[in-house]
């Protein structure tokens, strides 16, 4: 028997409760299948807007790090008052985001939170190493800029007077200038090379001093001011040595720092 005979005998009531019923079969078929996808697009935009917050959060981490590490360096060469606010300023966001990035990343969020403190103890380190380099920095500019007014006076005093100690003078004058000269180039870049120099130039400041000493004018007042001249330049020597020695410091230091980061 086919089917279309079997169709013809089913009275009109049972295919309309038959039509009805296969409708209801494929109406809830179709809204159970649409429901899980559903659900699976809904959580598929949770998933999303969740990497999206941890991409996020994760590139402002790395940015606000990369713009503390380039204020830092600024700071380590100016040694200004000014750059050291804008460091401690650059923490601010790392310090308050630490929390939410450990959310974001888990475990390594321990990781990370360890690294912030130890940069935090590398710069705290550097900053006092910056503040003596700035403190040895000034007493390097006071005394030279006294013995320097001192040579000048002295050389146009000894040049007036016809004075055999004048180019001895002339030649301490010089070797202070040159010693100076060194010692700043070396608190800016300390290198072996200039580390040499100021060795060299030391000794020549020695050298030419003990020359002057042995040529005493005949001018009392000057005779006076060339006495005092030893104490200003070892003064000055005391000075080159503390930049000297605080400018390697701080340079290891900030070398310490930059490997933390």
């Amino acid at each position: 028997m086919s089917l279309l005979s079997i169709a013809n005998r089913i009275s009109l009531n049972g295919r309309l409760i038959g039509g009805f019923g296969l409708l209801m079969v494929l109406s809830a078929g179709t809204s159970v299948f649409y429901n899980v996808r559903i659900r699976d697009v809904r959580d598929n935009v949770a998933h999303i807007e969740q990497a999206s917050v941890a991409t996020d959060t994760v590139s402002n981490f790395t940015r606000h790090l990369l713009l503390l590490r380039r204020v830092s360096v600024d700071y380590f060469r100016s040694g200004s008052g000014t750059d050291r606010k804008t460091t401690l300023a650059a923490f601010e966001p790392l310090d308050k985001s630490i929390d939410a990035l450990r959310e974001v990343v888990g475990p390594r969020g321990d990781v990370l939170r360890s690294g912030l403190s130890e940069y935090h103890a590398a710069f705290n380190k550097l900053d006092e190493e910056i503040k003596k380099r700035q403190a040895a920095l000034q007493a390097m500019n006071a005394s030279g800029i006294r013995l320097t007014n001192t040579l000048t006076t002295v050389t146009l005093e000894l040049g007036a007077a016809g004075e055999a100690a004048l180019p001895a003078a002339q030649r301490l004058e010089q070797a202070v200038q040159a010693l100076r000269a060194v010692v700043y180039r070396y608190e800016g870049t300390p290198s072996a090379g200039d580390l040499d120099i100021v060795t060299a130039e030391r000794e020549r400041v020695g050298r030419e001093l003990a020359v002057v000493k042995t040529l005493p004018p005949a001018d009392p007042a000057l005779a006076k001011i060339i006495a005092a001249m030893p104490a200003q330049v070892e003064k000055m020597l005391a000075a080159t040595d503390q930049l000297v020695g605080s400018a390697a410091s701080t340079n290891q230091t900030f070398a310490a720092q930059v490997k933390s980061g």
